[in-house]
């Protein structure tokens, strides 16, 4: 018999996804945001808990269990801020740090914007 609860509260996780597999995750992210111009980063992290739930890549979640309010180890943020620096090295993105009315931030939260290709 399965039981489905609520686990109320911040609990941490770490991604199961090897560096390669999560790089190739966040630029499918960061593809499908090229029309809207623009991610921010807790956005993208919020998108690869609940990929990673979906994908059981979120090491030591339960079966059956709603997580209220999962969150990434620091270890993993970090991984991911690097990911996004390569990218932003690599030309791919920038930080935007203009403050956009239309779109909403929490604290600790930082807003990219996607170099768009030209099209010839």
């Amino acid at each position: 018999m399965s039981f489905e609860y609520t686990v109320y509260g911040d609990v941490k996780f770490e991604l199961s996804y090897s560096d390669e597999e999560l790089r190739d995750i966040i630029m499918g992210y960061i593809e499908a945001k090229q029309d809207e111009g623009s991610f921010t980063y807790l956005k993208l992290c919020r998108f690869l808990i609940d990929k990673a739930s979906q994908d059981s890549h979120l090491q030591g979640a339960k079966q059956g269990v709603y997580y209220e309010s999962p969150q990434l180890k620091p270890a993993q943020y970090t991984r991911v801020s690097k990911i996004l620096w390569s990218f932003i090295l690599s030309g791919k993105v920038f930080v935007d740090f203009y403050s956009n009315e239309y779109v909403s931030h929490s604290s600790n939260d930082t807003s990219f914007g996607i170099i768009q290709e030209s099209k010839q």
